[in-house]
């Protein structure tokens, strides 16, 4: 009896694919058993309320105070901003009124 190469060749490599996936479901489920018995611990030493990591408490107190120092800057910023729009707005409102007292003056002459 002779067999096709090719047909033991295709059979074959169906069951290897059907044996490696029933494999990686193992470990997959083996990998999420482990990660649920675990995350609990994981998250509590990520992050302890009781004692946080002096380093990060400086880092964050650093960081603040740059922010708080951008936002002043901006502050000021903005407050030179509004200044220069009033002084800019009241320039062009003195001149508007000159043009219509001009323009009244033309009407009233006659």
């Amino acid at each position: 009896m002779r067999y096709d190469c090719r047909v033991l060749d295709r059979s074959l490599a169906r069951s290897a694919d059907r044996t490696q996936s029933t494999n990686q479901q193992l470990t997959l489920d083996a990998i999420s058993e482990h990660v649920r018995a675990h995350i609990g611990e994981w998250l509590a030493e990520r992050s302890s309320p009781a004692r946080p990591n002096p380093v990060y408490e400086i880092e964050s107190r650093e960081r603040m105070i740059h922010l708080e120092e951008e936002l002043k800057s901006q502050r000021e910023l903005m407050k030179q901003g509004f200044e220069l729009m009033e002084k800019r707005l009241s320039v062009m409102s003195e001149e508007n009124n000159r043009r219509f007292d001009a323009i009244d003056g033309r009407f009233e002459r006659p």
